[in-house]
């Protein structure tokens, strides 16, 4: 009886490998793309949009995957759990194929890691690689978001993978501007009330592009992530600075404020406390020296955005 069920127990984890070394290539935007399945569809951009909604509503959770390079990415998975449940030779054919792409390309692959199916949108052109992931069970290391029916973060969802794929309204402020113009043309035959709520809306929408946000459906962010962030810190920061300028054992906290512009650049830079040496001077430095940020998203376009972040150091003596 024993050597049956070890048997039928061998030959569970048999069909678990199995099942788990495969993967679907379910979709892409690119038609030029070369992909080892020749069944995956080539689909349009409001197709992905559908897709994306889809996964948001069926699976848990997603996670925020964005801000890598090709060559960072690809090792990142190569080296994690997921990678043993999926078909290597595929996967080879497929990367060969991702160092090939120049054009933007949007690409959907699913498979099993052994617990849960897992849907893994790759989006990526000659230099960016972002991806964002579903799974109905929580990742660790990686931030995820819990699926809810509220539609603000449906809401926020889709502003975000917008933000990815390059589908920003900032084309809406282009036709307001647009329509604006062709009001001045007309200015004449306007009436003097009209004439007034046109130069009102004029001014509201400089005064929108020049604002500094301190609230946005999508904040500012390193690039990276919390991951990314942390992985500068450890590059950049001179942690152990405090105890070189005789500071006791503790932890100095340094609150930084910041303007993260719409293109990303950092300026403003300035420390709200100063738990002294030497540590206001350091987390400034490292803020203001670092590459730039993902700007902060509000009403589907990117605005400026007065961002705030701690820097911790630990002072420790043997």
């Amino acid at each position: 009886m024993k050597k049956i069920l070890k048997s039928i127990f061998i030959l569970i984890l048999i069909f678990i490998r199995i099942s788990g070394n495969s993967q679907q290539y379910l979709w892409t935007s690119n038609s030029n793309e070369f992909f080892a399945n020749s069944e995956t569809k080539i689909i349009t951009k409001d197709e992905i949009h559908n897709n994306l909604l889809n996964y948001y509503q069926v699976y848990d959770y997603y996670y925020d995957l964005s801000g890598f390079t090709k060559q960072e990415f690809l090792r990142k998975f190569e080296t994690s759990n997921s990678y043993n449940f999926i078909n290597k030779i595929k996967w080879n054919n497929f990367t060969k194929s991702i160092y090939l792409t120049k054009e933007p390309t949007i690409t959907c692959i699913k498979y099993n890691d052994g617990n849960s199916p897992v849907i893994m949108i790759l989006i990526y052109s000659k230099e960016k690689f972002d991806v964002i992931s579903f799974s109905n069970r929580i990742e660790g290391g990686f931030k995820n978001t819990y699926h809810s029916e509220d539609e603000s973060n449906k809401r926020r969802f889709i502003l975000f993978y917008e933000s990815l794929i390059g589908e920003n309204k900032e084309k809406n402020l282009l036709i307001n501007k647009s329509l604006i113009e062709e009001e001045r043309n007309k200015i004449d035959s306007l009436s003097i009330v009209t004439k007034n709520n046109l130069a009102i809306e004029k001014t509201s929408i400089n005064d929108y592009e020049n604002k500094i946000f301190t609230e946005a459906q999508i904040t500012a962010e390193f690039p990276g992530g919390q991951q990314g962030w942390n992985r500068y810190l450890e590059r950049t920061l001179n942690r152990d600075l405090p105890l070189k300028n005789g500071a006791p054992t503790g932890k100095y906290s340094v609150v930084v404020s910041f303007v993260v512009a719409k293109d990303g650049t950092i300026s403003d830079v300035k420390a709200e406390n100063n738990p002294g040496y030497g540590s206001k001077d350091e987390a400034i430095r490292v803020i203001s020296k670092g590459p730039k940020w993902k700007p902060a998203v509000k009403d589907g376009r990117n605005v400026n955005y007065r961002h705030q972040i701690q820097v911790d150091f630990n002072v420790s003596k043997l």
